[in-house]
């Protein structure tokens, strides 16, 4: 998407921009040239292939999540586990 649409794109603004004036290079007029719309739809694939491998697969695991729930749950009456870390504390040397 950078080098694509947002950077092309940021140096002919930038250009109308100091040539013309801010105000030409924020405005519809340069949005709807039709050479800035080309950029934008080339971005189209890229913005495709992120959803499809990126957004799907993301949906997939938690439709999976909700299909198949994990069924082993801890009790609330029960014990934990007394050593949550790797390693002793050394609080009562301190």
């Amino acid at each position: 998407m950078a080098f694509v649409n947002v950077f092309p794109l940021g140096i002919v603004q930038l250009y109308y921009a100091v040539d013309t004036g801010y105000w030409y290079a924020r405005s519809l007029d340069f949005l709807n040239l039709p050479w800035v719309n080309v950029l934008e739809w080339a971005r189209l694939p890229g913005d495709t292939l992120f959803i499809v491998g990126g957004a799907l697969p993301l949906v997939w695991l938690c439709w999976q999540a909700l299909r198949y729930p994990n069924l082993r749950r801890i009790d609330a009456e029960s014990e934990l586990p007394r050593m949550l870390f790797t390693y002793e504390s050394d609080t009562e040397q301190r």
